[in-house]
């Protein structure tokens, strides 16, 4: 039973350590990508603004 136990942290852990590398990318890339389109977006916005003034 406690041998149980433990390999289920084992795995519960390595799991864990998986899934946030997993989720780290994931997380930076969105708002890496979001960044970029806030950026992209405020350097477009002035060009459409003289196009409509």
């Amino acid at each position: 039973m406690f041998f149980l136990l433990i390999v289920f942290l084992f795995h519960s852990t390595i799991l864990f350590t998986i899934s946030s590398l997993l989720l780290c990318p994931i997380i930076n890339f969105s708002l890496i990508t979001n960044s970029s389109l806030g950026i992209a977006h405020s350097k477009q916005r002035p060009n459409m603004e003289v196009l409509v003034h």
